[in-house]
């Protein structure tokens, strides 16, 4: 699954169904909005930092199940009070998307889109006692010292956040040796933490994020987008067809 925002009432009725819809890695309810700032970034600044995700303000939950809906007094003023929150207690100010929502007349919540950061956001208060926090699979939690210093040079994540911005349906091209591998017509399948998966007709190939250079659009006549890649693919005949996924080495692969 990956982050989809939360902006119109048939949204809601679609991911927001009372008595089963539970908080996830991506979701998070709010009956209202606090007193406390410090705590309402930090459940803004936990998406941000991880995989994005959606804090639904008048939202109930009864052991993190939804259980109903309030209606928020006045959301315009909500709304502006969270983003004054985001813009004084945390650092780099992320990108967020609330949204006002009728459900019925009368029935106004605040869905708090955040999609995910490709900078490590930090909470504080008055620039002291910076704080990082993280989205765990249904709640949030500060990270480990480990945990900040690897995002801070983490380029693998930034190239996942750019996989992900392609459509299932929209074809890719493979910027990388090959040998009995077409370098087109290929399909974004899944991306993780770890590797990308991608597909074209009967073949399956899972590269390592480690390995993708680069994301970007492609001006090129039916190539959508452009991944290249510092490694090495062998197709193999079969049956089963397979590739080798191998890490590009210059003094075997170039003279190949």
């Amino acid at each position: 699954m990956r982050y989809l925002p939360i902006y119109t009432p048939a949204d809601v009725i679609a991911r927001l169904v009372v008595g089963q819809t539970r908080e996830d890695h991506w979701l998070e309810f709010k009956g209202q909005l606090g007193g406390n700032n410090i705590e309402n970034a930090g459940d803004v600044v936990q998406f941000a930092n991880a995989s994005g995700g959606v804090l639904v303000i008048g939202a109930q939950e009864a052991n993190q199940i939804l259980a109903g809906f309030d209606p928020v007094p006045d959301p315009p003023k909500v709304i502006e009070r969270i983003e004054g929150i985001v813009k004084g207690h945390l650092t780099p100010v992320p990108v967020i998307e609330p949204h006002e929502i009728e459900i019925r007349p009368g029935l106004q919540i605040v869905a708090v889109n955040v999609p995910p950061s490709l900078a490590l956001i930090a909470r504080h208060e008055k620039y002291e006692r910076f704080e990082f926090l993280i989205r765990g699979h249904q709640s949030k939690r500060y990270m480990t010292l480990m945990e900040v210093e690897a995002r801070l040079q983490n380029k693998e994540r930034a190239m996942k956040l750019r996989i992900q911005r392609i459509p299932p349906d929209e074809m890719v091209a493979l910027d990388a040796k090959s040998q009995g591998v077409s370098w087109n017509d290929w399909r974004v399948e899944a991306v993780d933490d770890d590797a990308v998966t991608l597909s074209r007709s009967q073949f399956r190939i899972v590269v390592p994020l480690a390995y993708v250079e680069a994301v970007h659009r492609s001006g090129e006549p039916g190539v959508k987008w452009v991944l290249g890649l510092s490694c090495t693919l062998r197709g193999e005949p079969g049956p089963p067809a397979r590739i080798e996924v191998r890490k590009f080495n210059p003094r075997y692969d170039l003279g190949r």
